[in-house]
């Protein structure tokens, strides 16, 4: 699985994510999540899992200062096709 890397071009707090499928069939069914603030050093934030669906949150155990989020969904999806996400949101402090 190939990790999605998002860069908010400066340091913010991180409380969740909220993340949104075209339908329960492309959700993923657990993620992996790490946080830097340099894109070299990451905080491991460990492994979630959920029922498919077609939106979820991924909540932190604590508020992270973050430049860059790194995440890998796995499991779910549909056949070959995978998994399709069609939106995140991220929330903070």
């Amino acid at each position: 699985d190939s990790p999605m890397v998002i860069d908010f071009g400066k340091e913010v707090n991180l409380t969740s994510i909220y993340v949104y499928h075209y339908g329960s069939y492309y959700s993923a069914t657990g993620a992996t999540l790490e946080t830097s603030t340099n894109g070299t050093n990451w905080v491991d934030w460990g492994e979630t899992s959920y029922e498919k669906s077609d939106e979820y949150y991924i909540n932190l155990s604590a508020t992270a200062t973050a430049r860059y989020v790194r995440i890998v969904f796995t499991g779910g999806g549909y056949s070959s096709y995978g998994i399709e996400i069609d939106g995140m949101q991220f929330y903070g402090e």
